[in-house]
């Protein structure tokens, strides 16, 4: 071995092992920088997002009240940037997701459908993608498809659960025992994400709820239960029952890995 090192001249790649070195420390120490800036960066944010918790705190118990959730295709910016009228909150949203021939509403359709693909729901997704062609072609028919999307939302809610293939299905107690499990739980969220999640899980209690099917089709609540048995009156269905509903189910897919 020794001749052979003799033989060979070995100072070219001194010289680069000692070059990558110099540019390995120069790397380092940019990110040295980057990581600074980012952890100042960072401070900035969420300084700025405990001076706005007021505002959120405002608008997500309007949104629990009405019965809104933001979904995965929201704008989020919205509601960061105070865009939104406590006063005239749901107004504001059936506009933003009437507008332009119901184009926000189908972009939530979208990622609903995005997110049975991930996960490989293929009748699923086919399902929803046929709800969008008819959607598309009248959205005057939707009552069609309303009991249609209540089984869509069970189907991901069970799979957000990691139940799909047991005997346990979504339930007002399960619901319930969520609820009270997240109300003071923070995790990675954002402040503003914690309380959609809240949002969320409080509007599907909600359209859990129990029953009142001796009121008859036409004076029930609307609920899952009374749409999916045939105890509610399918002319009493509104666009805005539509579009919150498919922002629901949206809802539920944005926060399904927490």
């Amino acid at each position: 071995m020794s001749n052979l090192f003799k033989e060979m001249n070995l100072s070219p790649y001194i010289e680069t092992v000692k070059n990558l070195d110099k540019d390995l420390y120069s790397q380092i120490g940019k990110f040295s920088n980057l990581a600074k800036q980012l952890e100042e960066t960072n401070k900035i944010f969420q300084k700025q997002e405990k001076k706005r918790k007021p505002y959120y705190d405002q608008i997500f118990l309007e949104y629990k009240k009405t019965g809104w959730v933001m979904g995965s295709a929201f704008d989020y910016e919205i509601i960061i940037n105070k865009k939104l009228d406590i006063d005239s909150l749901n107004e504001q949203l059936v506009g933003y997701y009437s507008n332009n021939h119901f184009q926000e509403t189908f972009s939530e359709l979208k990622e609903i459908s995005d997110f049975l693909k991930i996960n490989k729901s293929k009748g699923f997704q086919t399902q929803l993608d046929m709800i969008t062609k008819v959607l598309s072609s009248d959205i005057e028919l939707f009552p069609v498809i309303m009991p249609t999307l209540m089984a869509i939302l069970s189907y991901i809610f069970d799979l957000s659960q990691g139940q799909i293939n047991s005997n346990e299905h979504i339930n007002y107690a399960q619901i319930n025992k969520l609820l009270k499990n997240n109300e003071n739980k923070r995790d990675d969220y954002t402040y503003m994400f914690h309380l959609n999640k809240i949002a969320v899980l409080t509007c599907l209690l909600k359209l859990f709820s129990g029953n009142d099917f001796d009121a008859g089709p036409d004076k029930s609540s609307y609920t899952r239960h009374s749409v999916q048995h045939g105890r509610y009156n399918p002319d009493r269905f509104t666009k805005e029952d539509l579009i919150k509903l498919i922002v629901l189910i949206s809802g539920i897919c944005l926060h399904s890995e927490n």
